[in-house]
Parts: C-alpha cells; sequence; structure tokens
C-alpha cells in the first residue's frame, strides 16, 4: 500500500465510520442508480421542494466526469470540482448560488481527473464541505451511475441513501447490485426506493414490491428498504429539461411537481419525527406479508432475476422488520 494511502485511509475510515462526516442535525442525502433513471432531475426538483419548505439546500454534483447539475438549470461557473479541491482559498468562491437560494458545487466535465476519488481527496472534500455548509438543512448528492467507487464513496458519506428503480429490469438489478455492494462490503443497511417513469401509483408500489422481494430474497440482512414515493410521466418535466428550468419552478401544480414536493415532505415529516437517533432508521420499512424475510440469505453472484416470478399480489402495510437486538422505531414500538 502506497505511503499516502497508509496515512489517510484510517483517517477517511474514521470520518465516514458512521455514515454522518458533516456534523449537526443537517440530513445527507445521496441518490443514486443506473444511468437514465432520472437521477440529476430528482436531485434538482427535491432541492426545489426542500426550499419551498423553507430549508436551506445544498447540491453536490457528484457525478464528476460528466456533471449535469448546473447545466439542467441553465447556469455557469467558471470554477469547477478541481478548484474546489485543490485551491487553498476558502471554498466558499467555487459555489453557485441557484434559483431560490439553492447553492451548487458543480461538477468537472469532460475531465477523468477525479474519477476514483483517493482518500486524500475524500478527507479534503469532507473537510471543505463541512466548512460550507455550516448554514445548511438539506445535502443532497447526485451520484454517477452504477457501483463507480466514487457513487459508493458517497453513499457512505450520507446518512440517508435514496436508490431510483424504474419498470426497466436492468434498473432493477443495478439497484440490487448497488445495496448489495453498500450492504456487504460497506455496511450500510438502510435505503430508500424512488420508483421513477411510472403511470400512477399503483403501478410503483408493483414495482417496488418486486424488488423488495428481491432483496429480500437476496439481501435479507437489510434493515431497513422503504417506498419513498413515485415520479410519474409528466410532459411538463420534459419541456423544463428543454428550458432548462426545474419542473417545480416551472409548473409547480404538475403531477411530477407534486410528486416531488410529497416525497420532500415526507422526507421531513420522518426527520422530525425520528430526530437524530441513529438507531432507528432514517425511513420504515413496510411489511410486505406473504414471503418471510430471507436474514441470513447472500446473493449468487451469476443469479440472473425474472421479475416475472415475483408476485405482488400482497397488501402494502407500514410495519417495520427489526433484526435480532435492534429497538423498532418510535412510530411501531
Amino acid at each position: 500500500m502506497p505511503k499516502m494511502r497508509q496515512e489517510f485511509a484510517p483517517l477517511l475510515t474514521n470520518a465516514i465510520r458512521d455514515g454522518f462526516p458533516f456534523g449537526g442535525f443537517r440530513r445527507i442525502i445521496a441518490v443514486s442508480g443506473k444511468g437514465g433513471v432520472g437521477k440529476t432531475n430528482v436531485v434538482i426538483n427535491l432541492a426545489f421542494a426542500f426550499a419551498r419548505l423553507h430549508k436551506n439546500v445544498f447540491v453536490l454534483d457528484g457525478d464528476l466526469g460528466l456533471p449535469n447539475i448546473h447545466t439542467l438549470l441553465g447556469l455557469a461557473s467558471k470554477y469547477t470540482f478541481s478548484h474546489f479541491i485543490k485551491e487553498q482559498e476558502i471554498p466558499w468562491k467555487f459555489k453557485i448560488e441557484g434559483p431560490t437560494g439553492i447553492t451548487i458545487l458543480p461538477g468537472l466535465s469532460g475531465n477523468l481527473e477525479f474519477i476514483n476519488l483517493g482518500d486524500r481527496e475524500k478527507l479534503t472534500l469532507i473537510e471543505k464541505m463541512e466548512l460550507i455548509t455550516k448554514p445548511t438543512d438539506i445535502i443532497l448528492m447526485d451520484t454517477e451511475p452504477g457501483l463507480s467507487s466514487n457513487s459508493l464513496s458517497f453513499n457512505m458519506m450520507a446518512s440517508d441513501s435514496i436508490i431510483i428503480i424504474t419498470p426497466e429490469p436492468t434498473s432493477i438489478i443495478n439497484a440490487n447490485a448497488l445495496i448489495k455492494q453498500l450492504s456487504s462490503k460497506n455496511k450500510k443497511k438502510k435505503f430508500a426506493i424512488l420508483v421513477n417513469f411510472v403511470q400512477n401509483e399503483q403501478e410503483a408500489i408493483e414495482i417496488y414490491k418486486k424488488f423488495a422481494k428481491i432483496i429480500d430474497r437476496t439481501l435479507g440482512h437489510i434493515s431497513s428498504l422503504d417506498f419513498l414515493g413515485f415520479v410519474p410521466f409528466d410532459d411538463k418535466l420534459r419541456e423544463a429539461v428543454k428550458k432548462q428550468r426545474a419542473v417545480l419552478d416551472m409548473c409547480p401544480h404538475g403531477s411530477s411537481s407534486r410528486s416531488f414536493m410529497a416525497v420532500a415532505k415526507s422526507i421531513l415529516e420522518k426527520i422530525a419525527r425520528w430526530g437524530e437517533d441513529a438507531d432507528y432508521p432514517f425511513l420504515c420499512r413496510p411489511n410486505l406479508e406473504g414471503y418471510p424475510a430471507a436474514l441470513n440469505k447472500t446473493d449468487d453472484e451469476n443469479h440472473e432475476f425474472n421479475l416475472e416470478n415475483y408476485s405482488t399480489e400482497v397488501d402494502h402495510g407500514d410495519k417495520c422488520y427489526v433484526p435480532a437486538g435492534k429497538k423498532p422505531c418510535p412510530s411501531h414500538s
């Protein structure tokens, strides 16, 4: 192991040991999933939703190779993520002030320099983010697609992870692989699922239930897997992208805008109700009766999932699975 890695790796491990590298009550939410599932739009519109709910929001564009946050909002900056990490100046100058008071740290387009952040860069990021996000209530991280090193690192830095899935089987398989990696190797146990590109809530819940069954079959040791909500197909959303605006800004009463507001409110309600007790999951896993929680099963590396094998004819409850030795969340104790 190179000397630098020997020096910084233990510090980094300590910094993100509990997934809460930044002090205070701030929630650090990583949004992840397969490429093409709409992560960036979700991050942008959740940021707008939190801002409308009177929260100070900071957005980190964690797709360091192909960042899109500032582009989708029609913003430009002479500074990039590279300046933020490398320069010794006070880092406030490197952020962008976006609409409705949202603060954005842009990525680094077309440059592979930080395609895999090293331990030193990760520590620098944590230290500088700690400094410039002190007045922040919510930090949103738009991660790279799939299982990149940076995506895994940002999820471990986050207090909460939102995984986006769609009706496409490839997004289901990718999300399963991401959760497997984070839970088995990085010991992260709490995930929220947001279903995108669906017609209505019923379709979203059916997709979620299929996915939850896959997770229970292969990774039953997950302690919290929640149906966070859904975002429907919406022509206004496509129009907003073309106009480089958030759909919540352009059409606040549209179907997708209402969904984004509902998701943001749900997150804030759960945070307020459960507080900061780390023993309580960020989101509560529905009890999908009709199949057992496979608490000790592991995945077969070569297994291919066939979604048609999983029935969705189960009731949608609101109970939690509670692993042995753990406390139930307050709403189910």
